[in-house]
């Protein structure tokens, strides 16, 4: 069933859809009154609804079952990434979601190629918001992952972790796995890990996330590309929590 997105939760039976949604619905689907919709919002609550009523840019929406948000408990995870050349945030963003993160933070380390001012980090921040919701639109995730501005590596790794296992993957890190690391600090509540650029942490860095209380760890013998780790280690975390297989 065509799932759209609601910018708050409905506060009555009845809601509207306007912009993107509505012209997708209106323009793209040629979905007609009686047509029955699934409609979600960021807090990871879903609707089924029927079409009422719909003009050029405005679809109104009768609810008729409200399907509550999933548990407080289950586990949370956090992906903090380094901003990576070309398309491959966009990728990253997109699997991410369909993978069940809950939060992507975007940093600039040492190493990273690209560089911005805060305007477009501004923009990229929406832009990859964007892609988040069209990933659960498609993926049937039911929680929208919040996609924080790319900021700086140390701002990042200060942010509020409280009960969160928190690990930095690190190629040069030989002798703890992340498996063994999850097998070790069973059961958790949530987890946060650290993913470097294309070249990789400095020493320095590694330290730096050390003194921040991250554990390293690394993924075995074979070498990932930047963007290839974040989806491994989602992967992972998905089959130890029952959310995958």
């Amino acid at each position: 069933m065509r799932r759209f997105y609601l910018d708050s939760p409905p506060v009555s039976p009845i809601v509207t859809l306007t912009g993107d949604e509505a012209r997708h619905i209106v323009k793209v689907l040629r979905l007609k009154r009686d047509d029955e919709i699934v409609l979600f919002d960021a807090t990871g609550a879903a609707y089924s609804g029927l079409i009422a009523e719909r003009t050029a840019d405005a679809v109104t929406v009768r609810i008729i079952e409200a399907y509550a948000a999933d548990s407080p408990d289950e586990c949370r995870v956090v992906l903090v990434q380094a901003v990576l050349k070309s398309q491959k945030m966009d990728f990253i963003v997109q699997k991410s979601t369909e993978l069940g993160v809950s939060r992507i933070a975007p940093f600039f380390s040492s190493r990273c190629i690209p560089r911005w001012d805060r305007d477009k980090a501004s923009q990229k921040q929406h832009h990859w918001q964007q892609i988040a919701i069209a990933a659960v639109k498609q993926s049937g995730v039911r929680r929208v992952p919040v996609v924080e501005q790319a900021g700086n590596f140390e701002e990042v790794l200060a942010g509020s972790f409280e009960g969160f296992l928190k690990v930095l993957l690190w190629e040069q890190e030989l002798t703890v796995s992340f498996g063994s690391l999850l097998a070790a600090h069973r059961p958790f509540t949530g987890i946060v890990f650290v993913v470097g650029p294309e070249g990789g942490f400095s020493d320095a860095e590694a330290d730096l996330a050390q003194r921040y209380g991250f554990v390293s760890a690394g993924l075995g013998k074979t070498v990932l590309r930047a963007e290839t780790v974040p989806l491994a280690v989602l992967a992972i975390i998905g089959y130890e929590t029952g959310r995958i297989g």
